[in-house]
């Protein structure tokens, strides 16, 4: 049996690696560094990835950029729109792998980006890690948990787009794993209502056993 955190903790190690060989541009946004020889795989897909989101312009271009990689890796895209207020956005959900009956882990990450800047950090980076472990958990499923995964619109607005999946009767997983700001810095940064959760400690392993600009693990209970 395949252990679902150790080997979700693995992937995101390896992308805390990929990610602390970048460093931010002077405008704040995230850019490959040229001198760095990109590792053939992930690597190069996600930072693919975070350039055409970061690209496309506003929300609902971001949303079918996100829309088209996820058709591409194999998953079938289910759109749902909401209002609020005076505000209309459309989430993405999909499944990855799974049967029925097996606990749900759902991994999320924000389309949408604020008004000035082309959100490369925030959100595209952490949009494009979902994309790359929605990519990982597809080819090499998990034996006993079902993945999806979810890219929720206007969360910079008032967290709007996760608001109402939770308002609309969306399951609610076993474990909800959320990815914002992941391409800054050299640390992977977690917070988390339990400290002691399998998740957070083979995350700071294997973040921390990197090497030299690996990064680490740091947990963080909620404010």
């Amino acid at each position: 049996m395949r252990d679902p955190y150790r080997q979700l903790a693995a992937a995101l190690a390896a992308l805390a690696l990929l990610v602390a060989c970048d460093r931010p541009a002077t405008d704040g946004s995230r850019q490959p560094a040229a001198t760095v020889a990109a590792p053939a795989g992930a690597g190069d897909s996600w930072r693919s990835d975070v350039a055409t989101i970061a690209a496309a312009g506003d929300n609902v271009a971001r949303l079918d950029a996100i829309r088209h990689r996820m058709q591409a890796i194999g998953l079938a895209p289910a759109e749902t729109a909401f209002d609020s207020g005076d505000r209309s956005g459309t989430n993405l959900t999909a499944a990855v792998n799974g049967g029925d009956d097996a606990p749900l882990l759902l991994l999320g990450a924000h389309a949408d980006r604020v008004d000035q800047g082309d959100g490369a950090t925030d959100n595209a980076s952490g949009a494009a890690v979902v994309l790359a472990l929605a990519q990982r958990l597809h080819d090499r499923p998990l034996a006993h948990h079902r993945v999806a995964v979810a890219f929720w619109d206007l969360e910079e607005a008032g967290l709007l787009g996760s608001k109402a999946y939770v308002a609309e009767g969306g399951e609610r997983p076993a474990l909800y794993v959320n990815f914002d700001v992941f391409g800054w810095g050299d640390t992977l940064w977690m917070m988390t209502p339990d400290p002691a959760h399998r998740l957070v400690a083979d995350s700071a392993a294997g973040g921390g056993g990197g090497g030299e600009g690996g990064g680490g693990g740091e947990e963080y209970p909620p404010p």
